[in-house]
């Protein structure tokens, strides 16, 4: 049976993987998927080095370990539209993290299936993911599934948000983008906020090479193009990160540039719904999706790690 049970940080976890690929992730922590690689090539996920694994705090602060989260209703704390002042806002990275997820792990004729759910309860909602690993190749598919349970419309941006190490000189592809919306930057006076910019940034192409300059940081939108695709390369052996999602169900595509310490990290966020707060989706870029009782929303995020050789 290709999975089998470990720990990370002293946690229960799941290793999905077939000859190929392997995916890592820890349920208790909202389906937290900590590993992604070829089962003979690099780690694509960043962790903290002196971080353990562990729940949220319960003042709303996200704490910074790596991996790979599911934002949703919002990824930056934010009010929720419409509330009363005085409310508590909707959590950093969003309630999925803290909130207890349903897992079952299944054989199908599709491959090994990680089925996971998790009921709102600050909006609601049944979130549904599911991970599969196919018996053979390279690809593992994320399936979505959000379904509204109560009886008045609300708005929602989501965010894949998987964190990946990024040592200068890796080039990170965007295919059909051309152009990017600045949500907020640090110590980058070329990317005031609100304003769109070129992409790629300091380049001519499609591509952007991770510089060795440090000391900056960046939060970016993208509508994702027609492509529906970014890739990752690792000039060290030609490794690749391939995201694919159809854009007419995801049409953005969020980078964070985390050029602040010694090892440049990004998080490549296929999303619904821009900027990071849930306030600002709605009234400002007014890019928020917006589910109505009873209704179904599904998409899905493809991961393509292709042999270099």
């Amino acid at each position: 049976m290709p999975f089998r049970q470990l720990t990370v940080s002293a946690l229960p976890a799941l290793s999905l993987f077939n000859d190929e690929v392997e995916c890592i992730v820890v349920p208790s922590l909202g389906g937290k998927i900590t590993n992604l690689r070829r089962r003979k090539g690099r780690e694509w996920l960043w962790r903290h080095p002196d971080r353990e694994l562990s729940w949220a705090p319960e003042d709303g602060s996200f704490p910074d370990v790596g991996g790979w989260d599911e934002c949703f209703p919002t990824i930056a704390p934010s009010p929720m539209p419409g509330a009363a002042p005085g409310e508590p806002l909707l959590p950093d990275h969003g309630e999925l993290r803290n909130l207890p997820w349903h897992h079952d792990i299944l054989e199908t004729p599709a491959g090994t299936l990680l089925t996971a759910r998790a009921v709102g309860v600050l909006l609601p909602y049944e979130f549904q993911r599911d991970i599969i690993v196919p018996p053979s190749g390279a690809e593992i598919r994320l399936e979505y599934r959000l379904f509204h349970r109560g009886e008045a419309p609300f708005p929602w941006i989501w965010a894949a948000h998987p964190i990946i190490a990024a040592p200068a000189g890796m080039t990170l592809t965007l295919p059909t983008v051309h152009e990017v919306r600045v949500d907020h930057a640090v110590e980058r006076p070329d990317l005031p906020a609100d304003t769109t910019v070129p992409w790629p940034l300091d380049g001519e192409s499609h591509s952007w090479t991770v510089p060795a300059t440090q000391g900056w940081s960046a939060k970016l939108f993208g509508d994702i193009g027609a492509s529906g695709t970014v890739v990752l390369t690792d000039p060290r052996r030609g490794e690749q990160l391939q995201i694919g999602v159809d854009p007419s169900a995801v049409p953005q595509v969020g980078l964070w540039i985390d050029a602040t310490g010694p090892l440049t990290r990004i998080g490549i966020e296929p999303c619904i719904g821009a900027p990071d707060r849930l306030d600002r989706a709605v009234a400002e870029w007014g890019s928020a999706a917006r589910s109505a009782p009873g209704e179904v929303r599904k998409w899905g995020v493809t991961l393509r790690l292709p042999d270099p050789d």
